[in-house]
C-alpha cells in the first residue's frame, strides 16, 4: 500500500541568505509513502492503516514556521520525523520544492530536493 501526497504547501523560513529567512516563503512538500501490510488487513478501519491527515500534521510540526538554511535539511528532518512517528511506514520518498529563489539567482527558476528514507529492519 502506498500514500502519495502531492505539493502540500507549508510556510517556513527557508534559505541560506538571511533575507530569505526573514521573509519566509511557502514550500511544497510531496511524499511517496510505502506502508507495511497490516497482518489482519485493513477491514475498512482507519486504525488499521496510516491516517494521511496525521502525516500532514507531522509535516506541519516539523517544518511550519521553522527556520532552516538548506532545503536538504528540511528534507532530512521530514523523512526522519515520519519514520519516527509512524511504525507502519517502511519507506518514504520526500521531495521539497522551493518555488522562489533569492534575487539574482536562476532567473525565476524553481528547485526541488528529494531523498528516500527507509526503516531499518
Amino acid at each position: 500500500m502506498k500514500i502519495n501526497i502531492l505539493r502540500y504547501p507549508v510556510f517556513m523560513r527557508l534559505g541560506y541568505y538571511v533575507g530569505e529567512r526573514i521573509r519566509g516563503q511557502e514550500v511544497l512538500v510531496s511524499l511517496l509513502v510505502d506502508l507495511l501490510k497490516p497482518e489482519k488487513g485493513i477491514g475498512d478501519d482507519l486504525e488499521n492503516t496510516t491516517n494521511y491527515a496525521h502525516i500532514l500534521e507531522v509535516i506541519d510540526l516539523t517544518l511550519a514556521d521553522k527556520e532552516m538554511k538548506l532545503v536538504e535539511t528540511a528534507v532530512e528532518k521530514t523523512g526522519a520525523a515520519l519514520l519516527e512517528h509512524f511504525t507502519q511506514i517502511s519507506r518514504v520518498h520526500v521531495t521539497i520544492e522551493k518555488p522562489i529563489l533569492p534575487d539574482g539567482i536562476g532567473k525565476s527558476a524553481q528547485i526541488s530536493i528529494s531523498s528516500e528514507f527507509q526503516r531499518e529492519f
